[in-house]
């Protein structure tokens, strides 16, 4: 599933609970930040979180190392 308008991550969670593929994009920094979120809460852990900037792959934990 690609959805390049992740808004609140609705299509991610559904597709976790259907054990689908999903990819979304979003830009605005608010909504990624409930996306995740919303990730988390779903599948209970931060580890399989990881974000694609500049064909490099980061962990979650790596990307709120400095918050």
């Amino acid at each position: 599933m690609l959805d390049p308008f992740g808004g609140s991550g609705s299509t991610l969670i559904a597709c976790e609970q259907s054990d689908r593929s999903c990819y979304i994009i979003e830009l605005d920094e608010k909504f990624c930040d409930v996306i995740v979120k919303r990730y988390i809460e779903q599948v209970g852990s931060s580890e399989k979180v990881s974000v694609q900037r500049d064909d490099l792959l980061y962990s979650y934990a790596e990307m709120t190392a400095d918050k």
